[in-house]
């Protein structure tokens, strides 16, 4: 790269700025995903209709929705005032996805007995699911006032209030309910995801190892904890326990995915190559392995080989955003300047806030001698981030050879 003291239009920083390794999470989402709130709790039977409560409950845990529905319903037709028959039936409706009937059905239950802190959790879980937080919000509340030690009322709520991104009252719901039940790996779990929210990695890991304590040896979970240490630097721990866990489960694509990620941040850039392979043959399908390897060939300077790579990713996954940047950076530097351009435009379309894109489809346009295209894309990339030194120097370049051509 030139330095800006020589007054020439600089080249791409995608190492510095942009081009890093995406988990295959945070390709999604950006954020771990959290674990569905506690199962809501089938209310004991007291009636004379209990056959049929006994037979929907059957007929629930068996998975036949259809069937347990129509018991429940036969149910409180013949007893209206049954508690159980309404929370059982929305417990039913909720699986179903019928949301809005099972909310319905749950209040009833809270009409005839609003002491229950039980139905008050439920509804809670059911505004949750549907995605209305303000509702669920009181309402768990309430569980927990009616019942203060009630373990599931505290875990959800840490749910409900991380959804809400207020991640310090979701810690503390969290640890309010570890101090109901320690020995839950899944609040665990969830407390980590919610501390590495408030930029607390160590204090994630911690949590995250307990969880792996207390038998979470799932894949979403070692990922975690490896990602939590890479966020501080600690490769080596992040290595270790990706190894760990692979010679439990040696072709889980993920975790080679991941591990070579990590050997690459360490620069060991041929291990890096060897284990995102690996990966490919454990599942050929994986996108992010692709893009991850193709990062690896990029640094190893081996442009047409990554270009190739970058390309399959996209036949898997034809709207992964980071793909089209990334290629868009290999075509750039192979002179390839007119398909640069259009892999940073497909990315733009996709997420056209991204600064970088912007920057570099206006090197692409220059070198294509469309120098007012260009100044007018770093404009665009000016106004969303006003700071960014790159773009300033870029457009300043740009503007000055402009004024000299008049």
């Amino acid at each position: 790269m030139q330095s800006s003291s020589n007054r020439t239009v600089k080249t791409v920083l995608v190492l510095a700025l942009s081009f890093a390794f995406l988990s295959p999470s945070m390709a999604q989402s950006n954020q771990y995903k959290l674990a569905k709130p506690d199962a809501p709790s089938m209310l004991p039977a007291f009636t004379s209709v209990n056959e049929l409560i006994t037979k929907g409950n059957d007929a629930y845990r068996k998975g036949n929705l259809e069937e347990a529905i129509t018991l429940l319903k036969t149910a409180a037709q013949r007893q209206p005032k049954n508690v159980a028959v309404h929370n059982n039936l929305a417990m039913c409706l909720k699986k179903q996805g019928n949301l809005d009937k099972a909310i319905e059905e749950y209040k009833s239950a809270i009409e005839l007995d609003s002491a229950k802190a039980e139905l008050f959790n439920n509804l809670g879980t059911a505004y949750l699911a549907k995605g209305d937080l303000d509702s669920a919000l009181p309402n768990l509340y309430q569980a927990i006032r009616l019942k203060p030690d009630y373990t599931s009322a505290h875990y959800n709520l840490g749910h409900l209030l991380y959804y809400k991104g207020d991640y310090a009252s979701s810690v503390n719901a969290y640890q309010q309910a570890l101090k109901l039940d320690q020995n839950q790996a899944s609040i665990h779990r969830d407390l980590g995801d919610a501390l590495s929210a408030q930029g607390n990695q160590h204090g994630a890991v911690i949590e995250f190892e307990r969880a792996k304590s207390l038998g979470d040896n799932s894949t979403d979970n070692i990922l975690r904890i490896a990602r939590a240490y890479e966020s501080v630097d600690e490769y080596r721990k992040a290595e270790a326990a990706l190894k760990q866990a692979l010679l439990q489960n040696a072709n889980n694509a993920e975790l080679l995915s991941e591990l070579g990620s990590v050997e690459w941040k360490q620069e060991k850039y041929p291990q890096a190559k060897t284990t995102l392979e690996k990966a490919l043959q454990a599942d050929p399908g994986y996108a992010q392995a692709r893009n991850n390897l193709a990062i690896v060939l990029y640094d190893l300077n081996e442009f047409q080989p990554a270009i190739a790579v970058w390309k399959q990713a996209l036949l898997l996954k034809p709207d992964f955003a980071e793909v089209h940047y990334n290629l868009g950076c290999a075509l750039y530097q192979s002179g390839l300047f007119s398909q640069a351009a259009e892999a940073f435009q497909e990315c733009l379309k996709m997420n056209p806030k991204n600064v970088n894109a912007l920057n570099n489809l206006g090197l692409s346009l220059l070198k294509q001698g469309n120098r007012q295209q260009a100044i007018e894309k770093w404009r665009e990339a000016k106004k969303l981030c006003p700071d960014c030194p790159l773009v300033a120097d870029n457009l300043q370049i740009a503007d000055e050879a402009t004024s000299k051509d008049r």
